[in-house]
């Protein structure tokens, strides 16, 4: 009820600062002023939410879109240092998605990669603010971040909150800790995550965690060149299957969603052998989805047919068999420009079937 009150007291009090910030937004970024996108809330239900617009939509040659970086404008650099793009979260308190203070809602891609004690960051309702933003804001690593959301969630009260709330205007107002989300250098926490529970390492070989590689790894530049084989492959490690942090098929998904920030796929190749699960992110894009080939007589083959431009297509391993195979139908894929999304690397490195 409180946040309720005070969310509408502010919404009035804050009217005209909102009208004024709406024109600039029109003025310097055109249509639309506000952003919207899914975000998971209490017991990671989904709603909307709600944020001024503080990037163009500028892209490259291809038509590809810039880094946030390059399209965040000067205007959009102030919202977000003063956090004033996130003023209209008050409207997402009033319908309560939000409260004013708890863990910040972040991306739904993130959820695969969470453990079960980061999960415990659902049990409130989201804040406008929360302990991580007043402890450091963008800049801390996302483990301090998390562990922080789990702290306010066991220790939550009345007085926490308040705080928290005078804290954050100390420091909005104060521009203590200022630093601007989308160009700090803390990477994206899904695909870079790193897992420590189960076994799970910071080791990172070529620039990769295991977790990318096993599960999220675009395979790229002269890693397989003609004639390669699987001894080619001693530059990464070999390590057993609880290495790997998240299933291939959230691993589509995450992959999926991090490409059509940048570009417009028009059309998705996936094998004729493929698990309703495989295709939903492709659904959820409203990808059109075309079967490919392919069948098992000694071993399994793959037909690569023509592609459209603007294509990804997806490559899959089945049970780990014969998996240097593959190579040849993602070289042809790519050769023919479509960006490639492979789920093969698990059975290449885990321990029984590397040798």
């Amino acid at each position: 009820m409180l946040d309720l009150i005070f969310a509408s007291m502010a919404l009035f009090l804050l009217s005209p600062l909102l009208l004024v910030i709406s024109i600039l937004v029109r003025l310097t970024l055109g249509s639309p002023v506000i952003f919207r996108q899914t975000r998971p809330g209490k017991d990671e239900k989904l709603f909307t939410l709600y944020k001024f617009r503080s990037m163009t939509n500028q892209t490259n040659k291809k038509g590809e879109l810039l880094s946030d970086s390059q399209r965040l404008t000067k205007f959009g650099r102030f919202l977000r240092a003063s956090s004033l793009d996130e003023l209209l979260e008050l409207i997402n308190i009033i319908k309560g998605d939000m409260s004013i203070v708890g863990p910040r809602p972040l991306s739904i891609y993130y959820l695969p990669h969470y453990t079960s004690t980061m999960r415990k960051r659902h049990q409130v309702r989201p804040g406008l603010t929360g302990l991580a933003q007043v402890s450091g804001r963008n800049d801390l690593p996302w483990d301090e971040r998390l562990a922080l959301d789990i702290e306010y969630v066991r220790n939550i009260s009345f007085l926490i909150d308040l705080k928290i709330i005078f804290v954050t205007f100390f420091k909005v107002f104060g521009r203590s800790n200022v630093s601007i989300r989308g160009t700090t250098s803390i990477k994206d926490f899904g695909p870079y995550s790193v897992i420590k529970e189960q076994g799970k390492t910071h080791m990172r070989i070529n620039d990769m965690t295991y977790s990318e590689i096993g599960s999220y790894w675009w395979l790229e530049g002269d890693n397989f060149k003609e004639g390669n084989t699987l001894r080619h492959f001693d530059w990464l490690p070999v390590v057993d299957d609880f290495a790997f942090s998240f299933s291939g098929r959230a691993a589509i998904s995450i992959a999926l969603q991090d490409i059509m920030i940048s570009l417009n796929i028009k059309k998705a190749y996936v094998p004729s052998y493929s698990c309703v699960s495989m295709l939903q992110p492709f659904v959820d894009y409203e990808i059109p989805i075309v079967f490919y080939d392919v069948h098992y007589d000694d071993g399994f083959t793959y037909h690569v047919p023509q592609i459209d431009n603007d294509s990804v297509a997806l490559v899959m391993n089945y049970f780990g068999i014969e998996t240097h195979k593959v190579k040849n139908v993602i070289m042809d894929f790519k050769q023919q420009g479509a960006i490639v999304i492979e789920d093969i690397t698990h059975s290449m490195l885990c321990q029984q079937n590397a040798s």
